[in-house]
């Protein structure tokens, strides 16, 4: 009865959120700020189209839903690398620990903008300065076993942006569950991402001196202006997969999820896995997005498996994400140790 009360309350509070997200239309794209928030920091995941929700995977996939390490056997840590859109580059770091009480998991990402030649109104071609933004993320992710079928987590991010002077600080919260019933290679998996309250820049750039006065000999005074406020993404998801055997050594493995938005049009995701020995995986999958504009095409990916010893298994990962537009293609390289 405990276990019955506990996961109709999550599920309740994940449908609640629906609301939120699906409040959100096309007039909306581009309104919310902390997009580093929606750059996906697995290899895997983003090889298979982004609809990973339903995947128990460990730590590579605290990002898509903070249940999955849950199924952390020991420790797991976990680096990854993306060459992003506009020579941007995303860093990212995870390391989970799993203990009695649960599976703790701590993350940081950064969002490296590059350099960028400093402009005013005065001097329109530069100023001969060159500042480079800086956004990171770190996270605290906590997830258990609720019944050998249900798997529950949470994760707290703070959001830090800065820009020469300016920084905004925010706190997000994540909430995820895994439902694996009883035939075998069936799992469902919904999760809510990224809510919070809104995010707002201050700093010393935005105060200016002014002349209030036609007296000559007047003080300049301090006059500041105040920066909007913005909405973060938030989001929710829910998907599925499925698995089946192919022979006494090989698997395939099925994916699709949808994703409702609160600032953008809504998204279904779909992928593929093949495994070999779980030992050699490949990997594809895409976006069907009702924008027009969406920038991204389908992602391919590679990954192997090297044992370490009796219980230690390396894994590498490479995905090749195309872009269909104005930006070279998307490359993300990742490494998982697992002991």
């Amino acid at each position: 009865m405990q276990f019955r009360t506990l996961f109709g309350t999550a599920v309740l509070l994940l449908a609640l959120g629906v609301g939120t997200a699906m409040a959100g239309n096309a007039d909306r794209i581009g309104t919310a700020g902390g997009q580093e928030l929606t750059i996906p920091n697995s290899a895997r995941g983003l090889a298979l189209g982004g609809g990973a929700v339903a995947d128990a995977g460990g730590v590579e996939m605290l990002w898509y839903n903070p249940a999955a390490i849950a199924s952390v056997r020991n420790v797991e840590a976990y680096f990854s690398n993306l060459s992003y859109i506009a020579d941007m580059d995303k860093s990212y770091v995870a390391v989970a620990v799993k203990g009695g009480f649960g599976t703790i998991a701590v993350s940081a990402d950064v969002l490296q903008i590059g350099d960028i030649i400093e402009t005013t109104e005065d001097a329109p071609e530069g100023t001969g300065r060159v500042f480079s933004p800086n956004f990171s993320i770190l996270g605290l992710s906590y997830g258990r076993y609720m019944t050998d079928q249900v798997r529950i987590g949470t994760t707290l991010k703070v959001v830090n942006e800065s820009i020469l002077n300016e920084q905004a600080t925010g706190v997000t919260f994540d909430a995820g569950i895994l439902y694996r019933p009883g035939p075998r290679g069936v799992s469902f998996g919904l999760a809510l991402k990224n809510f919070g309250p809104n995010m707002q820049f201050t700093g010393s750039d935005f105060e200016s001196f002014h002349r209030t006065a036609d007296n000559p000999n007047a003080n300049d005074r301090a006059l500041a202006s105040q920066s909007a406020a913005f909405e973060l993404p938030s989001y929710f998801e829910l998907g599925a997969r499925y698995e089946v055997g192919m022979g006494e050594t090989s698997e395939l493995a099925g994916y699709g999820s949808f994703r409702s938005n609160n600032f953008n049009n809504d998204e279904v995701k779909v992928g593929a896995e093949y495994s070999y020995e779980q030992t050699v995986f490949l990997r594809g999958g895409g976006v069907l997005s009702a924008n027009d504009d969406y920038l991204f095409g389908p992602a391919f990916g590679a990954g192997v498996a090297i044992p370490v010893g009796a219980q230690s298994v390396i894994y590498a990962d490479y995905t090749l994400r195309t872009v269909s537009d104005y930006f070279d293609d998307n490359h993300m390289f990742a490494v998982k140790f697992e002991f």
